[in-house]
């Protein structure tokens, strides 16, 4: 499950589906944080070469 992480204000107050999901789920959950575009650009330039 993807995840922004939410640290505003908004985010505290009304809380993250995923991690609502994480600790409410019975079985197992893998969240999956948002790579910053800068990284995903430089990891594809990586691998044109």
């Amino acid at each position: 499950m993807g995840t922004r992480g939410l640290t505003t204000l908004k985010g505290l107050i009304f809380g993250c589906l995923a991690h609502n999901v994480l600790n409410r789920s019975p079985i197992p959950v893998l969240l999956v944080k948002k790579l910053p575009q800068e990284f995903i650009d430089n990891y594809c330039l990586e691998n044109e070469l």
